[in-house]
């Protein structure tokens, strides 16, 4: 895994030999549908694993694999918009992005609804909600939720 950290993070630097390659390889991420390293990148950006810490370049990273249709990446950029993570606070970009991700199954999205739902964070509390949000990310097998 290593490496494939050091050769995202020296695509997206720009630490390569020939001038332009960096936003070559850049734009084969977008061109190709490559939403798994966007992904990637993204949380190098979000956690600054091996490149700067970025919440601006871990939104725009999500943002491609999001609309690419990867769960992983709706439903981090959802957590984005509800904590404010580099953005203001926008519940209902939150909402759009992590029923994105419910909508594919994503058991990990079930667990934030639940959490949404427990909490009151930018839905109306709801006690039955949730326990019925962390009962289907658990049957799914999402640990965290059982």
């Amino acid at each position: 895994m290593g490496s494939l950290f050091t050769a995202v993070r020296n695509l997206d630097q720009g630490s390569v030999c020939r001038p332009g390659l960096h936003h070559n390889w850049t734009r084969q991420l977008d061109i190709h549908g490559l939403q798994d390293a966007q992904y990637l990148m993204g949380m190098m950006y979000f956690g600054g694993y091996g490149v700067g810490q970025s919440y601006a370049k871990a939104r725009q990273w999500w943002e491609r694999a999001a609309a690419q249709g990867l769960p992983e990446a709706q439903h981090d950029l959802a957590v984005l918009y509800f904590k404010g993570f580099g953005v203001e606070k926008d519940y209902d970009k939150g909402r759009k992005y992590m029923t994105l991700a419910l909508s594919q199954d994503y058991p990990q999205a079930y667990h934030s609804f639940g959490v949404m739902y427990l909490k009151g964070i930018g839905v109306e509390k709801d006690e039955t909600k949730a326990k019925n949000s962390f009962r289907v990310a658990c049957e799914k097998g999402y640990k965290q939720a059982c």
